[in-house]
């Protein structure tokens, strides 16, 4: 059965192919003894924190693409709130409508102006590098949660 082709190798006792773990055993440390400790100045970067960065980056992208997306619908709205208004005035004179469509112009131009305010400062955001956390967080304020087991106890007595 070992020489057929289609064989890898070892088998555990399902029949399926063993797994094969590789041990680093050069190490130089001795048996008890601990890594050594990081640098100082330099926090250490866990796999966590490196999705949870990267996760808030493509957030921060996704959503700056929504306020350049903003922008453009706004610039288009107001373009063609111009010619719409420039048509009636054109064919009919000074309503109210064409003023209704110059309200228009002036409310896209407000709205262009804030998305691109805010696109910009999550630009100047992006570029910036993430604090790291200097200190550990605070848990000292949050409860154990005894006093919910505390409550069932109460409401099962009065009951």
């Amino acid at each position: 059965m070992a020489d057929r082709p289609d064989d890898e190798g070892p088998q555990d006792a399902t029949g399926h192919g063993a797994e094969f773990v590789v041990v680093d055993d050069t190490s130089e440390m001795g048996p008890g003894e601990a890594p050594p400790p990081d640098e100082p100045g330099r926090p250490s970067l866990t796999a966590a924190r490196v999705r949870q960065l990267s996760a808030l980056r493509r957030g921060a992208y996704r959503t700056r693409s929504y306020f350049v997306i903003a922008v453009v619908a706004c610039v288009v709205a107001e373009g063609q709130l111009a010619m719409m208004t420039v048509r009636h005035v054109r064919a009919a004179g000074w309503q109210l409508r064409p003023l209704g469509y110059v309200c228009g112009i002036f409310a896209a131009m407000m709205a262009a102006a804030y998305f691109l305010r805010r696109a910009a400062e999550l630009t100047r955001e992006l570029r910036t590098r993430a604090p790291d956390p200097q200190a550990a967080p605070d848990f000292s304020t949050l409860s154990d949660g005894s006093h919910a087991w505390k409550n069932l106890e109460q409401m099962r007595e009065s009951s």
